[in-house]
């Protein structure tokens, strides 16, 4: 639970950062819109024993949802009046794909966990003096011109998912259809240490019954700067 709490203070402070747009910022300033959600949904699920088909459907799942929701609301609503602001109109989001979930290892956005093994693509621009220590390593599978845009390389990268064998075994017994059939922030609760609050998907953003059960946001400007185009090998 600390960990939706301090990013709710955390993501509160973010508003007070100095915007160049003068309608923007007096729009962030009345409304201090935030979005609370978390990465490594499906890790989750599995340290919990939980299929990721069936956790819309688990009235667990729901529970532990609502209890997240509800510490982001409470501790949103009491720092805004310690810090003499309006509380935040949104507090809990669900995210796009991004790629800041590669900072803690763990899923992203909508997705289960993909593959043990898959191919991942970076465009890098042919200024870019990363791009020469990257050729210089000889670390890639490939290399090619970006068709889209000019003056622009792809380089596409072997890579194995090192959450898949951490979890194999909880995999294995839950969910190893999803690693073979499809194409993630853990909640910080008993021995789950993979706890790293940010902005991501969970399977809750619809309503069941006439509650909601964690979004109350419709969404965030988040676009990933990395492109993340993965294929199973």
């Amino acid at each position: 639970m600390e960990c939706f709490r301090l990013m709710a203070r955390f993501l509160l402070r973010a508003t007070f950062a100095e915007l160049p747009d003068p309608l923007t910022r007096e729009n962030v300033q009345r409304n201090r819109r935030i979005g609370v959600g978390f990465l490594g949904f499906h890790e989750w699920l599995v340290q919990n024993g939980i299929r990721y088909s069936e956790a819309s459907s688990s009235a667990w799942v729901a529970r532990q949802l609502r209890k997240f929701r509800e510490v982001v609301r409470e501790e949103a609503r009491r720092y805004a009046h310690q810090m003499r602001i309006p509380e935040p109109i949104k507090r809990t989001t669900v995210a796009p794909t991004g790629t800041i979930n590669n900072i803690p290892g763990v899923t992203s956005g909508i997705q289960p966990l993909y593959a043990p093994f898959y191919i991942r693509r970076v465009r890098y621009s042919n200024s870019d003096e990363e791009l020469q220590r990257v050729l210089a390593r000889g670390d890639y599978l490939s290399v090619e011109p970006d068709v889209y845009a000019a003056n622009t390389t792809v380089v596409s990268y072997a890579c194995r998912d090192v959450t898949v064998d951490g979890l194999a075994t909880g995999l294995n017994r839950h969910d190893s259809h999803t690693i073979h059939a499809t194409n993630w922030h853990s909640s910080h609760t008993g021995s789950d240490r993979s706890a790293f609050p940010s902005v991501a998907w969970i399977p809750y953003q619809r309503k069941r019954g006439n509650r909601e059960t964690w979004q109350d946001n419709s969404g965030c400007g988040h676009k990933p700067q990395v492109d993340d185009n993965s294929n199973n090998i």
